[in-house]
C-alpha cells in the first residue's frame, strides 16, 4: 500500500482529532492504551489502517445489524472501537452509530494513489462481466409485461424530435471543448434515423454555405468508443466509456427527451427521477423508523444491462431504433484490445443512465404485477428508482431478486436492507432509525495550491462543525488560514452542493454559530464601502470556472450556443469542465 512517508501527515493529525471529538460527545475517556494502540495502528500503516481496515469493520458492523447478531467478520480494531461498539448494541442509539461510522468511513474514498494492478483487476472485471451477458433473452410473463408498460410509455413519443447537444465530458475521437461543433464525420447507422444535414447543422443556410465540406466528409459504418480509467481514490481507478463526438451529440438530445418523458408521464413521474434525489432520500429515512420501505442495491448495474435485455423489453417502440442508432457497438480499452459489447451502454453514454432507470423500474413493476397479482395503479406506487438505487414496498424483495436474475441482472445483497431492521440507504442517504447517520467521506487530498482543495475543505469544515466536530472543524480552519489568508465567516450553514441565493456570487466561507460574523470580516478581511450599491462589501475567497477563448465565431459556434442554452458566455468563450481558478472578490457582507 506505500509508506507512511507518501501519505500527507494531515490524515492522521485530523483522524486524532475526529477521534476526540467522538470520545467528548459520549463522554469515553480515552486511556494511555488507547492512545497507544493508535500510535501502533498509524505508525504500522497508515494508509492501510485509513482507508481499507477501518472501512472494512463499519460494514462488518453494518451487516451485524442487519442480521441483528454480533460482529465476527471483523472485528474491532482497537479498544475503543469495542467501546463505542458495546455501548451501540447496548442502546441502539442513532447518534452513537452516526459518530461510529464517521470514524470508520472518513478516508473510505480518499482520493490517494491506488495500487496499479488495480487498473488490471478493474478491466478484467469490465470484460468478465460483459462476456457473461446472455446475447438472447428468453421472454417471459415479467419480461412481456414490462415490454408492454415500456410501450405504454412511449406511445406518442417522437425520437427525432430532439435537441442535440454537447456532453461535459471527453469524447473517443479527441475533440477538445472548443472544437466540439465541427462535425468531421457521417456514421451510416446514425444517419439514417438522425440526417447529418438537419441534425449537425445549424439551418438550411449553414447546409448551403458548407455543401462541399459535407459532402467531403468521411462515412463510416459505426463508431468506436474508447475506456479511459480516471483516478477515484486508494480503492482503485473508475471505468468510463468515452462515445465518438457524434455519437455523444444525439445521446444527449435523445436522453433528455426521454428523462423529460419519465419525469412528467402519469406512470413514472415521481417514481422515476433524474435530478432531485431527496424523494429516495426521504423514503430511507421513512423506511428507517418504520419497516414499510426496503432499499436495493444493483451488483455492476450499468453493465449488466444486456443490449438483449433492451432489445426484449423495446420491441414495441419506435424509440428502439434511435437506442440502436446511436449506440456504439465496440469499445477500445487502454491496452489496445477491442471489445465488442454485449451491454447496452457502458458509463459515459449518455444513454446509460436513463436507459438502466427505467429497465429496473419496469421490471419491478412487471413483477408486482405478475408475481404478486398487484394492480398496476397500485403496483407503479409501490416503486421509486434513481440509478441503480431501487426503493420497493417492504416485503416484495425474494421476487425481485429472482426476476432480475433470469435476465442477468444482479443485486448488491450487502447492500440490500430489506430485513427487519432499522438501517436503509439510498442515493447517498444511510438512515437508521429516522435519524441521517450518513457520515463525510472525505475525498480531496490536502493541497495548498489547489482551488478545489481549497473549496472541497471549506466544505468539510462547514460540514463537521454542523455535526458537533469542533476540533476537528478548527483544525481545518487553522490550517486554511495558514495557507490562503484570513477567510470570511458566516453564521448560515449551507449543505454542500447547495447554491445559496442570497450569498452573492457565492463566495466561499467558514460556518461558525452564535458570533459576530459581520465584526469579526470587518476585523479579518479587507472592507470598503461601495458608494454605487451603498453598501459595505468585504474581500472573500471565491471559485470561478476557468475561461478560454478561441476565434470560433461562425455557424459552429452558432450551433453550440442555440443547443446548449448558453446565453451568459461570449462567443469564442468555453469553461473546459472541472478547471477552476481562486479569486478574491468584492462581497456584500457575510452573515
Amino acid at each position: 500500500m506505500g509508506s507512511n512517508k507518501q501519505v500527507d501527515p494531515f490524515m492522521g493529525q485530523l483522524y486524532e482529532c475526529i477521534v476526540r471529538d467522538v470520545s467528548r460527545k459520549h463522554s469515553i475517556e480515552l486511556t494511555g492504551e488507547m492512545y497507544r494502540e493508535f500510535g501502533t495502528l498509524m505508525h504500522r500503516d497508515r494508509k492501510r489502517f485509513l482507508t481499507v481496515d477501518l472501512p472494512a469493520y463499519g460494514k462488518s458492523l453494518e451487516k451485524a445489524i442487519l442480521t441483528s447478531s454480533v460482529v465476527t467478520e471483523v472485528p474491532a480494531p482497537c479498544a475503543f472501537f469495542k467501546v463505542l461498539e458495546d455501548r451501540f448494541f447496548a442502546t441502539y442509539d442513532a447518534c452513537l452509530l452516526r459518530d461510529i461510522r464517521q470514524l470508520t468511513y472518513l478516508f473510505y474514498k480518499y482520493e490517494i494513489p491506488y495500487d496499479k494492478e488495480l487498473e488490471e483487476r478493474v478491466l478484467k472485471s469490465f470484460i468478465e462481466v460483459d462476456r457473461a451477458l446472455p446475447e438472447k433473452v428468453d421472454p417471459s410473463q415479467v419480461t412481456k409485461e414490462a415490454s408492454v408498460f415500456i410501450s405504454r410509455l412511449f406511445q406518442r413519443f417522437d425520437h427525432r424530435d430532439i435537441f442535440p447537444k454537447h456532453g461535459p465530458g471527453a469524447v473517443a475521437t479527441g475533440e477538445r471543448v472548443h472544437e466540439k461543433s465541427v462535425f468531421k464525420r457521417i456514421y451510416s447507422g446514425i444517419e439514417a434515423v438522425y440526417s447529418h444535414c438537419e441534425y449537425f447543422r445549424f439551418s438550411l443556410s449553414h447546409v448551403c454555405d458548407r455543401l462541399e465540406e459535407i459532402q467531403a466528409l468521411r462515412t463510416l459504418e459505426h463508431g468506436t468508443a474508447k475506456v479511459v480509467l480516471v483516478p477515484k481514490d486508494s480503492r482503485g481507478p473508475r471505468l468510463i466509456s468515452c462515445e465518438p463526438l457524434e455519437y455523444q451529440w444525439i445521446q444527449q438530445g435523445l436522453s433528455q427527451k426521454i428523462v423529460t418523458l419519465l419525469e412528467s408521464h402519469p406512470l413514472t413521474k415521481g417514481h422515476v427521477n433524474f435530478t432531485d434525489q431527496r424523494i429516495n432520500r426521504e423514503l430511507s429515512l421513512l423506511g428507517s423508523l418504520g419497516n414499510q420501505w426496503s432499499t436495493l442495491d444493483m451488483k455492476e448495474a450499468s453493465d449488466r444491462v444486456s443490449l438483449a435485455l433492451v432489445r426484449e423489453l423495446f420491441s414495441g417502440t419506435r424509440v428502439l431504433e434511435a437506442l440502436l442508432a446511436t449506440r456504439t457497438s465496440d469499445t477500445l480499452l487502454p491496452n489496445g484490445q477491442l471489445v465488442h459489447l454485449r451491454k447496452f451502454a457502458p458509463m459515459g453514454s449518455a444513454l446509460c443512465f436513463p436507459v438502466e432507470s427505467l429497465v429496473f423500474y419496469a421490471l419491478a413493476v412487471a413483477t408486482l404485477k405478475v408475481r404478486y397479482r398487484i394492480p398496476l395503479k397500485q403496483a407503479v406506487k409501490m416503486v421509486y428508482v434513481y440509478g441503480d438505487d431501487i426503493i420497493v414496498k417492504e416485503g416484495f424483495e425474494p421476487f425481485l431478486f429472482e426476476a432480475f436474475e433470469e435476465v442477468g441482472l444482479l443485486f448488491n445483497r450487502s447492500k440490500c436492507c430489506y430485513t427487519k431492521t432499522y438501517f436503509r440507504e439510498s442515493c447517498g442517504m444511510d438512515a437508521f432509525k429516522g435519524v441521517d447517520v450518513t457520515p463525510l467521506k472525505m475525498r480531496c487530498v490536502w493541497s495548498s495550491s489547489s482551488p478545489t482543495a481549497f473549496s472541497s475543505y471549506i466544505s468539510y469544515a462547514n460540514v463537521l462543525r454542523a455535526r458537533g466536530y469542533l476540533e476537528s472543524s478548527r483544525y481545518i480552519a487553522h490550517l486554511l488560514d495558514a495557507y490562503y489568508g484570513p477567510i470570511a465567516i458566516t453564521t448560515r450553514y449551507i449543505e454542500p452542493g447547495s447554491y445559496d441565493p442570497d450569498r452573492e456570487r457565492n463566495a466561499l466561507a467558514l460556518y461558525v454559530p452564535g458570533v459576530n460574523a459581520v465584526s469579526l470580516n470587518r476585523q479579518r478581511l479587507k472592507c470598503r464601502y461601495n458608494w454605487h450599491y451603498q453598501r459595505y462589501e468585504v474581500l472573500a475567497h471565491a471559485i470561478r470556472p476557468m475561461v478560454i477563448r478561441t476565434k470560433n465565431d461562425g455557424w459552429e459556434e452558432l450551433l453550440r450556443k442555440t443547443m446548449s442554452g448558453d446565453v451568459h458566455s461570449r462567443v469564442g468563450e468555453y469553461s473546459p469542465p472541472r478547471r477552476v481558478e481562486l479569486k478574491r472578490v468584492w462581497v456584500e457582507e457575510l452573515l
